[in-house]
């Protein structure tokens, strides 16, 4: 059962914001407000407060909002999401406290009608708070970046817990091949408004909360694992696997790593790849569970989908491996986080 961690940790952040602001010094007043898991989260936005921040120059004179929040309120088409921040215990404090350093990604109202009708949802009454906190919480990122600063994989401020002892950070892609695009559907039409300390970027569309099919379909660099998963004549839906409600731990191989399959096969396409070699090799690269990087690190022995087939992790030079059956690949993108699981990118197709 995986759960949200968002509104109890906003609530804290909006406490230590304002402890910082009044009375800096009295750390221990600060500390005591926190518990696990959420102090991770308070102490990565306090260091916000003291992280020396690098916007551009031009147009400073002409800036006039002091908050993110002064900037939303002075724009009548984000009122569905000043709304809906009013609605998350905390998020306000936050947003409207100069001296805190963040990226916004702020859904227009369009955006939002959009949402509530995709959902089948008729006002943002309808929407359950804990998913309307998550959801707002998958916008924000630590720290102001530029559209140009932003990396391919990104962390978000909603983080997500299937043992309620380990918050892992939801991932978001960007796509910068053609303008900024998040997570394969999410335009960023209006980037690097600077507000003070933080960054707002307007978007097109509310941000659905990934899983795990979010981020393969949403990569390019992942499009054969996407025909393979897709075949029609294999026995698993892969797809509602996928889509289900997990956990899983993919290994996701590359398209330069199926191509290197093909060529020592001597193939052509995924589609040449006999079916039930196929199924079997892609149950490989799944297993139960969300094991992160730091778990696979230690050396692990993971069974698979492909039952009895296992692999095994090894940190080698500073640098993930997976030692399969019949070869090896190495970890070139990790901890890719959905809510239903993670992604880790390797650079080879491993056979059980």
């Amino acid at each position: 059962m995986r759960n949200f961690m968002l509104v109890r940790a906003l609530s804290l952040l909006a406490v230590m914001s304002l402890l910082l602001f009044s009375c800096q010094s009295d750390q221990d007043v600060i500390n005591e407000s926190l518990a696990q898991p959420q102090s991770e989260l308070v102490s990565r936005l306090q260091e916000t407060f003291d992280h020396e921040v690098d916007l551009p120059s031009e147009g400073l004179e002409s800036r006039t909002h002091t908050t993110v929040l002064d900037f939303l309120l002075a724009d009548p088409d984000y009122s569905i999401l000043v709304a809906a921040a009013s609605r998350v215990r905390g998020l306000p404090e936050i947003l409207d406290n100069p001296r805190l350093s963040v990226t916004l990604f702020a859904p227009t109202n369009a955006a939002f009608v959009q949402f509530l009708a995709d959902n089948g949802l008729s006002s943002l009454d309808d929407v359950p708070t804990d998913l309307l906190s998550a959801v707002l919480g998958n916008h924000l990122l630590f720290f102001p970046k530029t559209a140009a600063n932003l990396r391919s994989y990104e962390n978000t401020l909603t983080f997500v817990s299937f043992n309620h002892n380990t918050f892992n950070q939801l991932s978001l892609y960007v796509d910068k091949s053609n303008g900024v695009k998040l997570n394969g559907n999410v335009n960023v039409v209006d980037a690097d408004n600077i507000v003070t300390r933080s960054m707002v970027h307007q978007v097109n569309r509310v941000i659905a909360l990934p899983n795990l099919v979010t981020f393969a379909t949403s990569n390019p660099n992942f499009s054969s694992l996407v025909a393979a998963l897709t075949r029609p004549d294999l026995s698993v839906d892969f797809v509602s696997v996928l889509n289900s409600n997990g956990p899983f731990t993919v290994l996701a191989p590359t398209n330069t790593a199926f191509d290197n399959l093909l060529d020592a096969l001597g193939l052509d396409n995924i589609n040449q790849i006999p079916v039930e070699v196929l199924e079997k090799v892609l149950l490989y690269h799944v297993a139960n569970g969300n094991t992160r990087s730091n778990v696979l690190a230690r050396g692990r022995r993971v069974s698979t989908l492909a039952t009895p087939n296992t692999y095994f992790t090894q940190l080698i030079n500073h640098q993930l491996f997976v030692l399969a059956n019949q070869n090896q690949a190495k970890v070139i993108v990790k901890d890719v986080q959905g809510i239903n699981g993670v992604i880790h990118a390797i650079d080879t197709v491993i056979l059980p």
